[in-house]
């Protein structure tokens, strides 16, 4: 839990150099995203190997929202991203660029492997 929580505290770094009203909604998103993205591209993977995943959409509308009740419960509710905030707070100079760059590579990982491999091969959305 403590890279997951790593991950979130960067995006909500960034996030809050953007937009200093909502970081914490906003890297919220970004993380339930970054997962949803991540589960994804786990499935289309396990499906191209030949395993069949059956699903309706009204499970995948119960699975999207589940995600974002989750990260909700993880990091805003009750303001416990500040918890973690103190966490990292002394973190030193060159690990906080290396834990960054780390972070942005697995930010455009996901991301890549979503647009250029999952969206390609599936039907994300049942009907």
């Amino acid at each position: 839990m403590i890279v997951y929580n790593y991950i979130y505290i960067k995006i909500y770094q960034f996030f809050r150099l953007i937009n200093e009203d909502i970081p914490d909604f906003l890297a919220t998103m970004a993380m339930s995203w970054l997962f949803f993205f991540n589960i994804i591209s786990i499935k289309v993977y396990l499906e191209l190997s030949g395993k069949v995943f059956d699903y309706n959409k009204e499970m995948f509308i119960i699975f999207v929202v589940s995600i974002l009740v989750i990260h909700y419960l993880l990091f805003s509710f009750n303001d416990r991203y500040e918890t973690i905030l103190v966490k990292f707070k002394n973190e030193k100079k060159a690990i906080k660029i290396i834990g960054s760059v780390l972070v942005l590579g697995y930010v455009l990982l996901s991301s890549y492997l979503f647009f250029y491999f999952a969206i390609p091969n599936t039907k994300i959305v049942p009907r």
